[in-house]
């Protein structure tokens, strides 16, 4: 930082001669002598401009970010915080890193062509073709080594009426995590899909057994009932189910009995008729 120098200058005039007086003549007395002018005093110099201080800031160093969280199934796993930045000269200590992003969503069971809580289709009741809908879900947890879905009317099992167990699919691979729409039917499935499945013999859909059986609680009698049906997906710790597994009430037992890791549900209504 520099300073600047004070300076100061004094000016001075010399004074004017003194006069010489004149001399009297006879008995008049002479003039006295006017007294010189004293010089003028000189101005004071200008004060220079202080120079001005100038520091250079100090830097600082941004935190490292955090490590982001390792996902798994089912689950939410945050990430660890970030280091915080070295304090730099003169500057502000660095901001903490972000903790990562947690793992995978809910166990969730959807379809493109019912939405939650919706009255189904025709095409998928006894009113129409009666054939099954497509299904997507989110991976299970983890230790999942197989799926189950039953399709059951909860309004008549509620009731303890048998009626109301309509279908199940069961050893489902853990690496499927859909079923196309229109399964054919049969006992074991190596196409679309492998798996094993089961539903009562009847005459509403014209469909045989083990196959998909839709929702059709007006199928006897000149009713207008109005029930409620759910698909109920397992996430099974088992790849294959094993104990009695001759309907679908006792298939839905043996899924309970293995000890489900999850479960999740998508439902619906219907008034369906046999068409």
């Amino acid at each position: 930082m520099g300073l600047g120098a004070l300076f100061l200058t004094h000016c001075s005039d010399a004074g004017d001669p003194a006069p010489t007086g004149t001399a009297g003549t006879g008995t008049t007395a002479g003039t006295a002598p006017t007294a010189g002018t004293n010089a003028s005093a000189g101005q004071g110099g200008t004060t220079a401009t202080a120079g001005t201080a100038s520091a250079q800031a100090g830097t600082f160093t941004s935190g490292a970010g955090g490590a982001a969280g390792s996902a798994s199934m089912g689950g939410t796993a945050a990430g660890s915080g970030g280091a915080g930045g070295s304090l730099g000269a003169g500057g502000h200590a660095g901001s903490g890193g972000s903790g990562g992003n947690g793992g995978g969503g809910p166990f969730k069971l959807t379809s493109s062509e019912h939405a939650e809580g919706a009255v189904f289709a025709d095409a998928l009741t006894c009113a129409g073709v009666g054939r099954s809908p497509a299904l997507t879900w989110t991976p299970g947890p983890a230790g999942t080594k197989s799926y189950a879905i039953t399709f059951l009317d909860e309004t008549l099992t509620a009731k303890g009426n048998a009626n109301g167990y309509h279908y199940v699919i069961w050893d489902i691979p853990a690496s499927t995590l859909a079923l196309p729409q229109n399964l054919p039917s049969g006992a074991s499935l190596t196409t679309p899909v492998v798996a094993k499945q089961l539903s009562p013999a009847n005459g509403f859909d014209n469909l045989p057994a083990n196959t998909y059986f839709g929702p059709c609680p007006n199928a006897i009698g000149n009713t207008a009932n109005t029930d409620t049906y759910a698909f109920t997906l397992y996430a099974l710790p088992v790849e294959q189910l094993t104990g009695t597994l001759t309907s679908v009430k006792t298939i839905e037992t043996a899924i309970k009995a293995a000890n489900p890791l999850a479960m999740t549900a998508l439902h619906g209504t219907s008034m369906a008729k046999p068409n």
